[in-house]
């Protein structure tokens, strides 16, 4: 890491600024993405990076980067130049000292690009940059989010398996939801989530959204815990068209004629 970097430092003054103006959800994103490339790349700067490569990783559209990088830019925390085509990479700086970030106001941008982007503002800025209050340097209107809804929580399977599998008050419930039904131990529980995700790493899934995955697993224990019943219920019935089986267990037993 280069040296006067302090990593811990930079995401503790990012929250400070969430605190007193939200960013939004994407743009948070897209910091720590940038914070995880500069720390890989030992703090070499400007990172270059294809906005095709951020909105993959991510999970956005091309067009929410594009306006992510810009609401990071206008708080002064990055600073970043435009690709040409699929020719040149749109390169970004992390502004490493948080002393320096600083409200970017709408006329310094325009004329002074360079300090964000390298080009003049072109079409894919969105719907361009707030006007900020100049008396007092505090943001005149608010941010408006980037995202029309909340972005879904999607996890790795391995994560969601973690998760689970630490929610112990989460796993009382569903003992108690299938109560009436059979009983299961904690521990059967346990053994029935890492099944489940078996099964789904055999189907081929790799990251599933958080919230329909617990509606998916309580389903499918819901499965499981009826074709238990049938089981028990099938092998405890008495199929009255056989005869007994018989073992003889001494060897008088078999005496006598067949």
């Amino acid at each position: 890491m280069a040296t006067g970097v302090n990593l811990y430092e930079l995401m503790h003054e990012f929250w400070k600024e969430n605190d007193y103006e939200p960013f939004p959800a994407s743009a948070t994103a897209l910091f720590f993405f940038l914070l995880d490339r500069a720390n890989s790349r030992h703090w070499k700067m400007p990172i270059r990076c294809p906005t095709t490569l951020i909105s993959r990783a991510l999970m956005v559209s091309e067009q929410t980067v594009l306006n992510s990088r810009v609401a990071l830019c206008r708080r002064g925390i990055i600073t970043f130049t435009r690709g040409q085509g699929n020719t040149v990479a749109p390169t970004y700086s992390i502004i490493t000292d948080p002393k320096d970030w600083a409200v970017r106001l709408a006329d310094d941008l325009g004329d002074e690009l360079t300090d964000c982007s390298g080009d003049r503002l072109g079409d894919d800025w969105g719907d361009g940059l707030d006007i900020y209050n100049k008396k007092d340097n505090k943001i005149k209107n608010q941010i408006s989010s980037i995202y029309k809804a909340e972005k879904k929580n999607f996890l790795s399977l391995d994560e969601l398996e973690k998760l689970f599998l630490s929610d112990k008050e989460w796993q009382a419930e569903l003992i108690s939801l299938v109560s009436k039904d059979i009983q299961l131990s904690a521990d059967t529980i346990q053994r029935q989530i890492s099944d489940f995700f078996q099964l789904q790493k055999c189907n081929g899934t790799h990251r599933r959204e958080e919230k329909e995955c617990r509606t998916h697993f309580v389903n499918w224990l819901k499965i499981q815990v009826k074709q238990k019943i049938n089981g028990n219920s099938e092998s405890n019935e008495i199929d009255k068209r056989r005869g007994h089986n018989y073992t003889p267990s001494e060897t008088r037993d078999y005496d006598g004629s067949f």
